[in-house]
C-alpha cells in the first residue's frame, strides 16, 4: 500500500472528494442533461439536487452567522453583492486592468463587507481578491448563462457517471507522460512515459495543468507554438488546500450546507454529502469541508495537518457553539484530512482563476479545429482541478467544463495523466488512456472526482490498442 493509499484508507464510510464536487449552473448543463437522459448503471435513484448559494454568511469581526434568507435585511451586504454583478454589465475593453480587490474599493464597498467579497468571490475563483483580474471577471460574467444555482449529486458519485461512461474502453493508470513528438514513424505522433514506455497515436489531445507546461514537465517536440507558451505564463493557476473534519454528531441548523465567511481562518466550510445531509438521513459520521484556494491556501498549508484542523474546529465553535456548548466541533471531531494540491506533482496545484494581464490571450489555450490536421498537435486546452476553463470562451468551470470537454470533442475522452485520488475512499485518481477509431491518445489530469483505485496492465497491449 503506498502511502496515499494509506492516508486515505478508513476515512470515511462514504465518497468524500478531495478534488471539485459542485456542478455549477443548473441552465445548458450537458452534465445534468445525460444525468437525465442515461442515468447511471447500478444506481437508478441517481439525481441531482438544486441548491441556493451562499447558503448561510458568518462575519468573523462581530461573531454573527446570518442565513442566505435573513442576510436580505443587510443594506451593505446587498450593495456589496450588486457590486460585483455589475461586472456582468461592463465591457472588459473598456475597463482598467485592475484586481477584483481595487474594483470593489473603488466603488465604496466597506472594510466590513472587503472580506467577505473575498470569501465568496475570490476564493471561489481561486485566488485573493489582490491576485483576480476584473477584465477577466468581467468577460466570464458577461458569457455566463448557466444560471447561479449549485447542483451535488444525490444517490450516486462522480465515479458512478465515470466508470458508467468509460465501460468498454480500455483504461490504463499512473501513466505520467514526459515528452511529445509530433514527427515519428509514418509522420505519427508519438507520447513518451516517464519510465520509457511509449504510445503512438495520429493525434493527442493535451489538456493538462498549466503548472505543468509552466515548469516543462512534459518535452514537446517541437516545440509548443509561441502564443500558446505564452498563454500559460500568463494564466494563473493557484493552489487549494482541503481540509475535511470527521464528526460524531450534528451541531449545525437543519437547512445549513455552506457557510462562506469574512475575517476567518477559513472562507468557506460544507457538508458533504450535501444531498443525504439536507434530506435528513442519519449518518453513521458526518464530514465538514474547509476550502482555501490561492496564496492564503499555500500560507495555511504550511501549517502541520493536525494544527490547521484544531484552527477549523476552533473556527466552527465559533460559528455553530453557545453557551450551552461552546466547543460542539472541537467535542466531535474524530479525524481529519487535509489535502493540498501544490504537493501532488501531476497536479501542482488547484485551478486556473481569471487573472491580471491575461485577458485575451486564454484563447490560445483553446483547441481551434482549423489549425487541426492529421499531423498536428491537437492544440493544448487548459485543464486542471477545473476541468479546462479555456476550452470554451465562456469560461465553464469545474464540473460542467470538464463534461463539455468529453461530450464535444470527435471522440471520447478518458484520461492518460492525472492528478492524485479525488476521493478518500478512493486514493489512486486514474491515469487514464483509451484507443479510439481515430486513433487519439489523450493526455489530461482527472479533472473527474471519486475514481477507483486501479492498476495499470502492460503497456503494450494499450499500444497495440492505440495502432489498430
Amino acid at each position: 500500500m503506498s502511502a496515499n493509499e494509506a492516508r486515505y484508507k478508513g476515512f470515511s464510510h462514504v465518497p468524500v472528494e478531495l478534488g471539485p464536487e459542485f456542478i455549477h449552473g443548473e441552465k445548458e448543463n450537458l452534465l445534468l442533461d445525460y444525468l437525465n437522459k442515461h442515468g447511471v448503471a447500478g444506481k437508478p435513484n441517481a439525481t441531482t439536487m438544486q441548491l441556493k448559494w451562499p447558503n448561510y454568511f458568518y462575519f468573523g469581526k462581530e461573531g454573527k452567522l446570518v442565513s442566505g434568507k435573513d442576510s436580505e435585511g443587510d443594506k451593505e451586504l446587498t450593495r456589496m453583492l450588486d457590486t460585483f454583478e455589475m461586472t456582468g454589465e461592463m465591457d472588459a475593453d473598456l475597463i482598467p486592468d485592475e484586481s477584483l480587490l481595487q474594483y470593489m474599493a473603488r466603488m465604496g464597498t466597506s472594510s466590513r463587507l472587503i472580506d467577505m467579497a473575498d470569501a465568496i468571490f475570490a476564493n471561489d475563483y481561486g485566488n485573493e481578491a489582490s491576485k483576480i483580474g476584473l477584465k477577466e471577471v468581467v468577460h466570464e460574467q458577461d458569457s455566463w448563462k448557466y444560471g447561479e444555482d449549485y447542483l451535488v449529486l444525490d444517490g450516486c458519485s462522480f465515479s458512478d457517471i465515470v466508470n458508467d461512461m468509460a465501460k468498454g474502453l480500455d483504461v490504463r493508470t499512473s501513466w505520467k507522460a514526459k515528452e511529445v513528438l509530433h514527427s515519428g514513424p509514418c509522420g505519427r505522433c508519438r507520447v513518451v512515459r516517464d519510465n520509457g514506455d511509449s504510445i503512438q497515436a495520429d493525434r493527442i489531445i493535451i489538456t493538462v495543468p498549466l503548472n505543468i507546461l509552466r515548469d516543462g514537465d512534459i518535452l514537446f517536440k517541437p516545440p509548443l507554438p509561441a502564443d500558446k507558451v505564452q498563454a500559460a505564463a500568463v494564466v494563473q493557476q493557484s493552489n487549494c488546500v482541503k481540509v475535511i473534519l470527521r464528526l460524531k454528531e450534528v451541531f449545525w441548523p437543519a437547512d445549513c450546507w455552506d457557510v462562506v465567511c469574512s475575517d476567518s481562518l477559513i472562507p468557506e466550510i460544507w457538508l458533504t454529502p450535501a444531498a443525504q445531509v439536507l434530506k435528513g438521513i442519519p449518518m453513521k459520521e458526518y464530514y465538514m469541508v474547509g476550502f482555501v484556494a490561492g496564496e492564503r491556501a499555500t500560507r495555511l498549508a504550511a501549517l502541520p495537518a493536525d494544527e490547521l484542523a484544531r484552527k477549523m474546529c476552533l473556527q466552527l465553535d465559533a460559528i455553530f457553539g453557545s453557551a450551552q456548548n461552546p466547543t460542539p466541533c472541537s467535542k466531535a471531531c474524530t479525524g481529519f484530512l487535509v489535502q493540498d494540491w501544490s504537493k501532488e506533482p501531476l497536479a501542482k496545484g488547484a485551478y486556473s482563476h481569471p487573472s491580471l494581464g491575461a485577458y485575451g490571450k486564454r484563447d490560445a489555450l483553446r483547441y481551434d479545429s482549423r489549425s487541426c490536421d492529421s499531423r498536428s498537435f491537437w492544440p493544448v486546452y487548459q485543464a486542471s482541478f477545473d476541468a479546462s476553463a479555456s476550452a470554451f470562451p465562456q469560461g465553464i468551470p469545474i464540473m460542467v467544463g470538464l463534461f463539455c470537454l468529453y461530450v464535444r470533442s470527435p471522440v471520447t475522452l478518458v484520461h492518460t495523466s492525472a492528478s492524485p485520488s479525488a476521493s478518500s475512499t478512493l486514493p489512486g485518481r486514474p491515469h487514464k488512456r483509451v484507443s479510439t477509431p481515430a486513433s487519439m491518445a489523450v493526455l489530461t489530469p482527472a479533472s473527474m472526482p471519486s475514481l477507483p483505485l486501479e492498476r495499470a496492465d502492460a503497456a503494450g497491449h494499450a499500444c497495440a490498442q492505440l495502432d489498430d
